[in-house]
C-alpha cells in the first residue's frame, strides 16, 4: 500500500490528490495540513471531525508560514562538517539558509533551506560537490515565519491537546504531514 500511495495511487487504483486544510489549534497554535487522498470529501471530513474533536478548527493560516525547499543531511556524514557543508550549500544558487538542528531522533542534522523549485537540484549539486555526504531527505515544506511562532507552555491543558491533536492527524491515513508554528 505504501508503494502505491508513493507512486500517487490508492489501493484500488484511483489516482491521489493533494488536500491542504488550514487550521488552528488548541493554544492558538497555526496548523497546515498536508495530505493525499483518492475522495477529498472524506479526506476533509476525516480532518476537520478530529480538529473538532481536539478543539482546533479550520480557518486560513497558511499565511503565517512560507513554502520552502528543506534538505536534511545527517551530522558527520561522509567525514564532513558543518562549516563545509555551510561552505560548499552556500555558493549553490537557490540556498537561502544552513543550519544545524536536531533531528526527529535527538541525532544531530544539518538543515539547508531553499527556494521550493530548487531543493532538488541543490540536494543534488551539495552532493556531487561533498562526495559521501547523506542527504536523509529533501522536499517542500511549511516553514513558520519567524514572528509569528507560538510558545506552547509545557504542563497547560492546551499542550497536551495539541499533542493529541497532531498525533491523531498523523495516524490518519488522509494526512501526509502537519506543520505548526508552535515553539
Amino acid at each position: 500500500m505504501a508503494i502505491q500511495r508513493g507512486q500517487g495511487k490508492s489501493t484500488s487504483g484511483a489516482a491521489l490528490e493533494p488536500v491542504l486544510v488550514e487550521a488552528m489549534g488548541p493554544g492558538n497554535v497555526a496548523l497546515v495540513i498536508d495530505g493525499l487522498t483518492d475522495n477529498k470529501l472524506r479526506a476533509l471530513q476525516e480532518i476537520k471531525y478530529i480538529l473538532n474533536k481536539y478543539h482546533g478548527q479550520a480557518t486560513p493560516s497558511s499565511y503565517l508560514f512560507a513554502r520552502k525547499g528543506i534538505i536534511r543531511i545527517e551530522a558527520g556524514s561522509g567525514g564532513h562538517e558543518f562549516d563545509n557543508v555551510l561552505e560548499s550549500a552556500l555558493e549553490v544558487d537557490g540556498t537561502e539558509d544552513v543550519e544545524e538542528s536536531e533531528g526527529e531522533e535527538g541525532k544531530p542534522e544539518i538543515v539547508i533551506t531553499t527556494e521550493p523549485a530548487r531543493a532538488g537540484a541543490v540536494a543534488a549539486e551539495v552532493r556531487r560537490r561533498l562526495p559521501g555526504l547523506e542527504v536523509a531527505s529533501y522536499g517542500i515544506e511549511w516553514v513558520p515565519n519567524e514572528d509569528t511562532m507560538v510558545e506552547v507552555v509545557p504542563g497547560e491543558k492546551s499542550e497536551g491537546l495539541l499533542q493529541e491533536l497532531i498525533e491523531k492527524l498523523e495516524e490518519s491515513d488522509e494526512v501526509a504531514s502537519v506543520y505548526t508554528n508552535a515553539k
